[in-house]
């Protein structure tokens, strides 16, 4: 019960002392490895207001899940998070593509060294196909597998759609000029 004759810092000190920072500890099993893992319901005040959060953690497999803020948590300050393989070579598999769908159609020719190096790369990084699919494909159809060998026969398949229309263009072009 708050006192009137309460100063502001009595009044703070009793509220924080209510909250109860230790928690309950018991066991569940771990959502990674199944093995038990420690679980913590714990309050906290971060951010102005007192919040209720848990923690899992697994001796066995590592495993750490935790609701608290960002950058409350030590071990989520910790951890690494990695990209998959694939994600940043989509990314570098599609800008050289995109190199040589400009230079086809603006020029009518591509750098074969450029479209060597293209295919080498997507075969030797196969899990670009799938991040290459689902980020730079409008149409999913159109690449009816995720392997390296029908993301090249797409890609072939662009290079001659570019090449016929900048064919056609040209003998438009020449046609009008008659």
């Amino acid at each position: 019960m708050c006192d009137v004759n309460m100063s502001q810092c009595e009044y703070n000190k009793m509220v924080l002392d209510q909250i109860d920072t230790k928690g309950t500890e018991h066991d569940d099993s771990c959502p990674s490895c199944g093995k038990p893992a420690g679980t913590r319901e714990f309050e906290s005040c971060h951010t102005g207001s007192v919040n209720q959060h848990y923690t899992i953690n697994c001796k066995h497999c590592g495993y750490h899940e935790c609701d608290l803020d960002d950058g409350c948590c030590p071990v989520c300050e910790h951890i690494e998070y990695k990209t998959p393989i694939g994600f940043d070579e989509s990314a570098k598999a599609n800008l050289v593509f995109d190199s040589l769908m400009d230079s086809l159609s603006s020029k009518g020719t591509m750098n074969a060294v450029d479209w060597s190096y293209l295919k080498h790369y997507v075969f030797k990084i196969p899990e670009l196909v799938g991040f290459y699919s689902d980020f730079y494909i409008s149409d999913h159809n159109q690449l009816k597998g995720y392997t390296p060998k029908h993301l090249i026969a797409y890609m072939q398949k662009e290079i001659l759609d570019i090449r016929f229309k900048y064919r056609i263009d040209k003998k438009i072009e020449a046609a009008l000029a008659e």
